[in-house]
């Protein structure tokens, strides 16, 4: 640390009468060295609260009284200052700014997920990290913050003109912006933040950001580019208080989760010993590592998985709330910073034989997936079980990382083929055990004499005629029963499925509807939505997806329908903040003769036949991703485009 240029008169006089010399050590044989620290320290406490306290209320003033309100100067920093005492200033001034902009941040963020039709989960870090948005939306929420800084909460100098709230504005919003940009992009390196990596990463994404603030100030006073002088002076100011901020942010976050781990343990001390990280398997005999407790009644507990693709599941706090981050996108934080998450609420337990189970409050179906590969004289490919059973290649999909198209493509392997997943498409969906989307690829010439060959080799691949019948028996539609909550253990992660239904209708006029209600019920909750809901599954019978959305739009609405069309389906992760959520989305036309009428009660408020025009003109109108689903039941339905 640099030298402070303050004089002490005392220390002659101590030195001489206690004899310490330059070879002691410690507070109090060195008392220059002990003042200084503490003046440098005090110093960065008076900038931290000048600036986070002090401007804002300054600024408010000015704004509301036209400059005429006195200003409030309770601890000021030594004008006079050199020095560490200076560059302290200089870094809790950046500290204070920060805590505003982070406050300012979270309020954004509610605003910018309503705008988004989304549900943001407040509880940021040093930047504002707030699940259920997308990077883009958090960068404007933070730009917004940013922007509030400096044009609201930063004072106007003597002799500043109304313009210096813009420039301050806009050097504020980038420099917030990178900060916060730099910092959640680090933070996807650190599967495990420790305070070390968490002091890190604000620090480079501070001394990001303060090179940015230096050069648009500079630039937006019309002076060009910042000097080197300048640029580094700004960039050390600002590495230290995101450095600072980072840290504290860590400490508070796991003070935080000390006391919330005392008070879920009925106020008794939460003594939890971490044991080294430990090695599972999956069913499929893949390994897995887990992080396990032991608490003081000797018993474990799981309390994060490192999946094989390399997601992280994790427990939240000491309860039965478990939150997943897909690939790439883990962090280990409590509250991630992206919409590539799923959530539910169960356990995760490694059974004696060091196999993982899952126990999920509701039961679920496994989803698979299969691939018809089709050749160009029409026959196609099937694998031979030891049994001599056909089957067509295929996969489960991982709950927490895997789409369906990749999943299907990812299935032409076993044929030693390479195929795009923007070849394959959807031909139909099957229950029997669980849901399988069956999808199709047609094969060029070269890749069918390729499987061909293989097939000469390997008495496991066969080709047989298109109308043979591969695979299990289609389940029975009938009604099956209502997934209840339960105690349900699987052997590895599983998805919820859902049915949507777009129902149009013809006016006289000639123009269209669409029928639409409002959600009774969280997420998304009084946001209008397309009729729909859950499949019902009992043990081993689920039911199909088609059968569910002619239930659940009877059930909802009272309109009776046979034989709707699937249009598509939305298996991108996080579109659901409950759960890994498929949805099979499908479209119907109702008769113009129909005299169905609408229910007055059901999970779906305010049913009305809503202007389709009006609907296709605001996507972000209806929840979830149901506007997706009502252009492609548009397109193919109504539109009579073939299906993709």
């Amino acid at each position: 640390m640099a030298q402070s240029e303050l004089s002490h008169p005392t220390t002659d006089a101590v030195k001489a009468a206690t004899g310490n010399n330059a070879a002691d050590t410690g507070s109090s044989k060195n008392p220059d060295l002990f003042h200084e620290v503490m003046h440098d320290a005090s110093e960065f406490g008076k900038a931290f609260f000048h600036s986070a306290v002090e401007n804002p209320v300054n600024s408010v003033g000015q704004i509301v009284s036209f400059g005429h309100l006195p200003e409030l100067h309770i601890l000021e920093p030594d004008a006079n200052a050199t020095g560490a005492a200076k560059w302290a200033q200089m870094a809790g001034s950046v500290a204070g700014t920060l805590v505003d902009c982070v406050i300012l941040s979270e309020v954004a963020a509610v605003a910018v997920a309503g705008l988004a039709g989304e549900a943001a989960v407040v509880g940021g870090t040093a930047a504002v990290e707030a699940a259920g948005l997308g990077f883009g939306e958090r960068l404007a929420a933070t730009g917004i913050a940013g922007f509030a800084t400096g044009a609201l909460l930063t004072p106007l100098k003597p002799g500043e003109s109304g313009w210096h709230r813009l420039t301050n504005g806009v050097t504020s919003a980038a420099s917030f912006m990178t900060f916060d940009g730099v910092a959640s992009g680090l933070a996807s390196q650190f599967a495990n933040p420790t305070f070390l990596n968490t002091v890190f990463r604000s620090g480079v994404a501070g001394g990001l950001a303060g090179t940015v603030n230096a050069n648009v100030k500079s630039l937006t006073e019309g002076h060009g580019l910042a000097t080197v002088e300048q640029t580094l002076s700004q960039a050390e100011s600002w590495a230290a208080g995101g450095a600072i901020m980072g840290g504290a942010s860590y400490l508070l976050a796991k003070g935080w989760e000390a006391i919330t781990a005392k008070s879920d343990n009925s106020g008794e001390a939460a003594q939890a010993t971490i044991l080294a990280d430990r090695s599972a398997r999956l069913a499929d005999g893949r390994e897995v590592k887990v992080a396990v407790t032991e608490g003081s009644d000797g018993l474990s507990q799981v309390q994060q998985v490192q999946m094989p693709d390399g997601t992280i599941l994790t427990r939240q706090a000491a309860g039965n709330s478990w939150k997943a981050l897909a690939p790439g996108e883990a962090s280990g934080s409590a509250t991630p910073s992206t919409a590539n998450t799923t959530e539910w609420i169960g356990d995760v337990k490694v059974n004696p034989d060091g196999q993982l189970s899952f126990l999920y409050k509701f039961e679920k179906a496994p989803s698979n997936v299969s691939l018809e590969a089709r050749l160009p004289d029409g026959s196609k490919v099937a694998l031979a079980g030891p049994d001599g059973s056909l089957s067509l290649p295929g996969n489960r999909i991982g709950a927490l990382s895997d789409r369906l198209p990749d999943t299907a493509a990812q299935s032409a392997k076993a044929l030693n083929l390479d195929i795009a997943a923007d070849r394959v498409r959807l031909d139909n969906v099957t229950t029997n055990g669980g849901v399988s989307s069956n999808y199709v690829v047609d094969l060029s010439a070269e890749e069918a004499a390729k499987v061909r060959a293989l097939a000469l080799q390997n008495t496991s691949i066969k080709i047989v005629p298109s109308e043979q019948a591969i695979g299990p028996v289609q389940s029975a539609t009938a009604h099956i029963g209502e997934n209840m909550p339960g105690s349900f253990h699987y052997d590895q992660p599983m998805a919820d499925h859902t049915a949507t239904m777009a129902v149009f209708k013809e006016s006289p006029d000639g123009t269209w509807k669409v029928l639409t209600g409002l959600r009774d019920n969280a997420p998304f909750k009084d946001h209008e939505a397309l009729p729909g809901g859950f499949l019902d599954l009992s043990g081993a019978s689920v039911e199909t997806p088609a059968h569910a959305a002619t239930r659940e739009l009877a059930e909802e609405t009272g309109v009776i329908l046979d034989n709707p069309k699937l249009v598509g389906v939305a298996d991108e992760l996080g579109r659901d903040s409950r759960n890994r959520v498929i949805d099979f989305g499908f479209g119907a036309v109702v008769p113009k003769n129909d005299a169905s009428k609408l229910l007055d009660d059901s999970d779906l408020k305010g049913l009305k036949w809503q202007d389709l025009n009006e609907l296709l003109a605001d996507p972000k109108r209806l929840a979830f991703d149901h506007y997706r689903l009502l252009t492609q039941a548009y397109e193919q339905l109504i539109k009579g485009k073939p299906a993709p």
